[in-house]
């Protein structure tokens, strides 16, 4: 039996609240920070439209984080290009959240699985499933096991969508297999944005 090994496929999120002109019967979307730390503890930075706020009480420093682990350590080159992909994969997604014209959307949509098939190229053959779902506390350099339903499901999703990928490059026909992972990219980032497991 193989054992996994946390990659820290860090998310961190940091509320700020920022909102665009819309209409006062629609939802205003806000601006979430997120940071994604490598397995050698390179930080990277997103932003990404989010609907609904979960915060922490208790503690400013403390932010949201999804922890993806992978069969095999990766090298740390392959480490960093993974998570570069997937958080730019989200953020595509992000902006296709916004994003009021379909055939704008569709294209983000797009890009967005390039980035993730990027990602999934990147695990070689290393299989990926979900980690530790908590927060991180910046001051103490520490996750905290945190249960939050919207969480356990983006992860379980995003590491979904990741073999469905990894699949489909095998796969004489790829498409049915791709349109899976899609849907799973689509549901792990809707369960961001809104903060409800779907």
């Amino acid at each position: 039996m193989k054992r996994f090994t946390g990659f820290a496929a860090t998310i961190l999120a940091a509320v700020v609240a920022t909102t665009l002109v819309q209409a006062p019967a629609q939802a205003v979307p806000r601006l979430e920070k997120y940071y994604v730390i490598s397995q050698v503890g390179d930080k990277l930075q997103k932003w990404f439209w989010i609907d609904q706020i979960d915060g922490i009480i208790g503690c400013e420093r403390c932010f949201w984080e999804i922890d993806l682990g992978t069969s095999v350590s990766l090298p740390a080159a392959v480490d960093k290009a993974f998570h570069e992909q997937l958080t730019a994969g989200l953020a595509k997604m992000s902006d296709a959240h916004i994003q009021r014209d379909p055939a704008a959307a569709a294209k983000l949509q797009q890009e967005a699985m390039s980035a993730f098939s990027s990602a999934a190229r990147s695990l070689g053959s290393a299989s990926v499933r979900p980690g530790v779902v908590g927060y991180y506390d910046e001051l103490k350099q520490t996750t905290v096991p945190a249960h939050r339903a919207w969480l356990a499901a983006a992860d379980q999703d995003l590491s979904d969508g990741l073999t469905l990928l990894q699949r489909s490059f095998a796969e004489p026909d790829p498409h049915p297999w791709r349109a899976a992972a899609l849907r799973e990219f689509t549901k792990a980032y809707a369960e961001i944005a809104a903060k409800r497991a779907l």
